[in-house]
């Protein structure tokens, strides 16, 4: 499970790369690309959807950031 997640993390180092060449804002490319990789069905991303919406972690790190009062 950890090559996917090296492998995500390769994809959006090129991502960002591809950007700042392009003198883009990088959020845009990275939003565009994970729409793509989210409703493409890759057989190994399915394990790590899966994990990151069942960690109590992620869920916990999710209510910190959105839900807590300004």
């Amino acid at each position: 499970m950890i090559a996917y997640w090296i492998i995500l993390l390769a994809i959006a180092v090129g991502v960002v790369f591809i950007a700042e060449k392009m003198k883009q804002p990088y959020p845009t490319f990275l939003v565009v690309m994970g729409l793509i990789i989210g409703l493409t069905p890759v057989p190994g991303l399915g394990e790590i959807k899966s994990y990151v919406v069942n960690d109590a972690v992620f869920q916990t790190t999710v209510i910190f950031i959105f839900y807590r009062p300004c």
